[in-house]
């Protein structure tokens, strides 16, 4: 996990901190165009809030979507050499992804705290209903 976390971001100038910038500039991009430009409304929520809760877990999906789908066949001359449990190398992608959405996480959580949107319970629950299926893949391995 640690290894594949490492080499995404050892070639680029700013390293890790792409982690943050990306969901970012995807939110600035999403208030722009949907929030000023068409003018779709969000409620009693920031528009911030909003499409940030959003981007955070469709990265999340994404990420490990795309970051799995290719494992089996990127490891055949492993799996054909080594008996493991298979189910280990996209368990091991998963992880990595799941550490940057921790880290995107984290920014959306000091966004609700800045924008004091704690008063509506719905809001806080759905993001810890969403975290149980990866805890539970974490602590299961």
């Amino acid at each position: 996990m640690r290894r594949d976390f490492l080499l995404n971001y050892q070639q680029t100038m700013l390293g890790p901190v792409w982690i943050l910038i990306q969901p970012i500039m995807t939110l600035v991009t999403y208030v722009l165009v949907f929030g000023k430009m068409v003018g779709i409304a969000t409620g009693s929520i920031p528009p911030v809030l909003f499409y940030f809760s959003g981007i955070v877990l469709w990265n999340f999906f994404n990420d490990s979507f795309t970051g799995t789908s290719g494992t089996f066949k990127d490891n055949a001359h492993i799996f054909s050499k080594v008996y493991f449990p298979r189910i280990i190398m996209p368990l091991s992608v998963i992880s990595t992804h799941f550490l940057r959405f921790l880290m995107q996480l984290v920014l959306l959580v000091l966004l609700m705290v800045y924008y004091w949107l704690f008063l509506e319970a719905p809001l806080l629950v759905t993001p810890w209903l969403l975290l149980v299926p990866g805890i539970i893949l974490i602590i299961g391995t």
